[in-house]
C-alpha cells in the first residue's frame, strides 16, 4: 500500500479544455491563495496516458478539478479519466457525459457552472484540508500496524490506562 504523507501542499490536479483559459486562470489563482501549486493538464495533454508526467500525476494526485463540460464517454480522454476515477480521491467536476456516468459509481461533486464549482471549493476549503489530514492520519496508523477500528481504539485506551 502506498503511504500518503500529509504536507502543506496537497497534490491537486486541474484538467481543463483548451478553450477555457480564463476559467483555468481562476482555478489556479484560487488554489494558490490556499498555498497550493496545482499540476495542470489540458484535456489533450492528459489523454496521453503513456506520458511519464501524466502517469506520475495520476499516482500522486490527492484532489482533482475537471473543467471540461464537453467530454463524451467515447473520447480518448475518458480512458485517462478512468484512472483518476479509480483512485480514492476527491473529484470536483463540471457535468459531462463521463462525470455523470462516473457519479453512479463514486462520490463526485458535479456542477453545471464553473463559478459554482469554485464557490464550493472556496467555501469548504478548510474542511477539505481537515478531511485530507484525517485521511493521512488513518493511513499512517494502518501502515504502523494499527487498524482504525473501535476495537483497536478500546485496546489502546485500556493499554494506556494500565
Amino acid at each position: 500500500m502506498r503511504m500518503l504523507i500529509y504536507n502543506e501542499t496537497m497534490n491537486w490536479l486541474i484538467i481543463y479544455h483548451d478553450d477555457d483559459g480564463h476559467t483555468l486562470d481562476y482555478a489556479v489563482d484560487m488554489l494558490r491563495k490556499n498555498k497550493i501549486v496545482p499540476t495542470v493538464f489540458s484535456t489533450d495533454e492528459f489523454s496521453d496516458i503513456s506520458s511519464k508526467s501524466v502517469i506520475d500525476c495520476i499516482n500522486n494526485v490527492t484532489h482533482c478539478i475537471i473543467l471540461d463540460d464537453r467530454l463524451l464517454i467515447q473520447d480518448k480522454t475518458a480512458f485517462a479519466y478512468g484512472f483518476i476515477g479509480g483512485r480514492d480521491l476527491k473529484i470536483y467536476a463540471l457535468k459531462n457525459d463521463w462525470t455523470l456516468a462516473m457519479a453512479k459509481f463514486r462520490d463526485m461533486s458535479l456542477f453545471v457552472r464553473s463559478e459554482d464549482l469554485f464557490s464550493e471549493i472556496e467555501n469548504t476549503f478548510d474542511s477539505i484540508r481537515s478531511e485530507y489530514i484525517r485521511k493521512c492520519a488513518k493511513i499512517a496508523l494502518f501502515c504502523d500496524g494499527i487498524p482504525f477500528t473501535a476495537e483497536s481504539f478500546a485496546y489502546s485506551l485500556a493499554k494506556d490506562n494500565r
